[in-house]
């Protein structure tokens, strides 16, 4: 009876094992574990256990000492009781192992996702990561309509009064909302915007980075901008705190560039770097077991010696417009970046805006016009032989002694004096007889008579009156002088 009792449990346990074979495919570790725990605490003999350390050994010869084990501990009738537990449960922790193994690979054959609950249980919820907004966007709309403007309603109406406009790349703070309109705050404007065509939150910030420009802020005094991205590039210029600049942003480096780099480059770039044996050695030892002192020295000096000076981080750079259109870098730890926004207008301010654009425009308009003027008289008076020698200083003399001195009477071409007729020139710029307009005057005058002025100054004309009243009226004045050739 106890022998065949004893051949039952050994079947038992060489097919439970046997199973355990062909459902699994591989060893398996943790199961064991269990049997050499448990015939520890069940009190295998020790020529068992002596035989060697089942977690060392391939799932073969897992099966072989177990078997032996078992058969071993079914010929000793001092142990039978304790043996018949040890193949029992050795035997139940194979089957579950084996049984949980087969579950998994069926899974995977199904294409079941690993992270799917077993049944009964409840799936941990996975929390979406929000996209962060920058502090000038929160609780904010922003206008996306594009060389236009959007209408600011005094009520959420199609058909109430505009009060103002939002224009490209404006925005307003958030008030309230209702029934698809959200009342705004922006430039000194309360009032409705429609929904269409405005963003907030996450869908403003991915506007803005799409479609706003950027604005650096300095933080302090004295910022240098370098010509490069480097502190090795010259510096072109300093920048102080509180000023900004319109941030230039730069089209990411060409992914082409990499593949023209010849094969063996990229080759012996990503070739594995030579480990030290002894490296290694003190490495699996880390991971194992508790190294000596000596050995953890060595393991952190190997470790020190693997991060060199070239691969401490680079400062980030921040491309400007800097003085009069030049573009320069200054470090992006001393600025501060964000969205250049703009602000509603009121209709009063467009409305001013608009008159003040109208008159300009007019007043452009009658300049052009006065120019045009100017210049077709210039050419009818050149068609006709006069021609402009530009403006001249104009003043007056009479023939008496008090201007004239000892010439009183007389000029130097030797013709008589004549008031609307003579005047004193620079002979060497404009010759006796020659006939001369001055602008602004009705009258043709002849170079008669030649000037106190001729040497220090070519370009002044001296009228003739008859009496020294009106010549000394008449004062100083510039004028266009045209002569006839």
């Amino acid at each position: 009876m106890l022998a065949r009792k004893k051949s039952i449990i050994l079947c038992f346990v060489i097919g439970a094992l046997l199973c355990t074979l062909i459902s699994c495919g591989k060893p398996d570790s943790v199961s064991a574990d269990e049997a050499t725990t448990v015939a520890s605490a069940e009190g295998v003999p020790e020529s068992t256990a002596e035989i060697q350390d089942i977690r060392k050994t391939s799932l073969e010869e897992n099966t072989r000492e177990i078997v032996k084990a078992t058969i071993k501990s079914t010929e000793s009738d001092e142990q039978e009781s304790s043996s018949e537990a040890v193949a029992a449960r050795i035997a139940g922790a194979s089957v579950k192992r084996g049984a949980a193994d087969y579950e998994t690979a069926v899974q995977n054959e199904e294409g079941i996702p690993s992270n799917v609950p077993p049944a009964g249980e409840t799936a941990e919820p996975v929390a979406e990561q929000e996209t962060p907004v920058a502090p000038e966007l929160e609780n904010m709309v922003v206008t996306t309509v594009v060389d236009t403007y959007q209408n600011i309603r005094l009520e959420p109406s199609e058909d109430s009064e505009v009060i103002g406009r939002l224009y490209e790349g404006s925005a307003g703070e958030v008030l309230e909302a209702k029934d698809g309109w959200t009342k705004i705050s922006s430039g000194g404007v309360e009032g409705w915007v429609h929904n269409e065509y405005v963003v907030s939150g996450e869908a403003a910030q991915s506007f803005a980075e799409e479609a706003l420009e950027q604005v650096a802020t300095i933080k302090e005094d004295g910022v240098r901008v370098r010509a490069g991205a480097s502190v090795d590039s010259a510096w072109i210029g300093v920048v102080n705190v509180d000023e900004t600049y319109k941030v230039v942003m730069e089209e990411p480096e060409n992914a082409d560039e990499e593949a023209a780099v010849p094969e063996e480059t990229l080759a012996e770039e990503t070739k594995p770097e030579e480990i030290r044996p002894e490296e290694t050695e003190l490495e699996t030892q880390a991971a194992g077991e508790q190294l000596t002192e000596p050995q953890a020295a060595a393991l952190q000096s190997t470790e020190g010696e693997s991060v060199s000076e070239e691969t401490k981080a680079e400062p980030e750079w921040v491309k400007i417009i800097y003085d009069d259109g030049q573009e320069g870098y200054v470090c992006a730890d001393y600025v501060t970046l964000s969205f250049k926004l703009g602000k509603a207008k009121s209709m009063e301010e467009i409305r001013a805006e608009e008159e003040a654009a109208a008159r300009a425009a007019r007043e452009k308009a009658a300049a052009e016009r006065a120019e045009k003027a100017k210049e077709a008289a210039k050419a009818e008076e050149a068609s006709s032989g006069w021609v402009s020698l530009g403006e001249f200083k104009i003043t007056a003399y009479c023939g008496g002694a008090c201007c004239n001195g000892q010439w009183a009477g007389t000029t130097s071409s030797g013709a008589t004096p004549t008031e609307g007729r003579t005047i004193a020139v620079a002979p060497g710029l404009i010759p006796y007889g020659t006939r001369v307009r001055i602008g602004g005057i009705d009258a043709v005058y002849v170079a008669e008579d030649t000037g106190g002025f001729a040497n220090s100054n070519s370009h002044q004309i001296d009228i003739y009156f008859s009496d020294h009243s009106s010549a000394t009226s008449w004062g100083v004045s510039y004028r266009e002088v045209w002569v006839k050739r």
